[in-house]
């Protein structure tokens, strides 16, 4: 992953530094950079302050692509980011930290609906 944040294009550094509110929605076909631009807008977020790691949602299309993200974010420093299948998403299931578990207060605010960090909206 660090090589790939060496090697990031201007295009992706803009969606990894988005700061207007609401929802990102980053897309593109194969070998984009898609999962390198989104693990590292996660850091971004993080470690510019936007919100805490407990505030954070990785949702990823298989347990595969989670296996990955849930090694390389520790390794950058976001080990508690929380992941969680898109169907596991649709059918109601709880959310986990790549490390463990939510607290309760996280899990309260993430239950929120609210689309944002609690602490600043992006």
């Amino acid at each position: 992953m660090r090589d790939i944040v060496d090697t990031v294009q201007r295009e992706q550094l803009l969606l990894v530094a988005h700061q207007r509110p609401g929802a990102l929605v980053i897309q593109g076909g194969p070998g984009t950079g898609k999962t390198a631009v989104g693990l590292y807008r996660v850091m971004w977020l993080l470690d510019n302050h936007h919100c805490s790691a407990q505030d954070v949602l990785v949702v990823g299309p298989h347990q595969g692509f989670l296996a990955y993200a849930g090694q390389v974010l520790p390794a950058l420093g976001g080990g508690d980011v929380t992941t969680l299948t898109l169907d596991r998403l649709l059918a109601g299931d709880r959310p986990t930290s790549a490390t463990g578990t939510d607290s309760p207060e996280a899990a309260f605010l993430k239950s929120g609906g609210r689309g944002h960090c609690p602490r600043r909206r992006l």
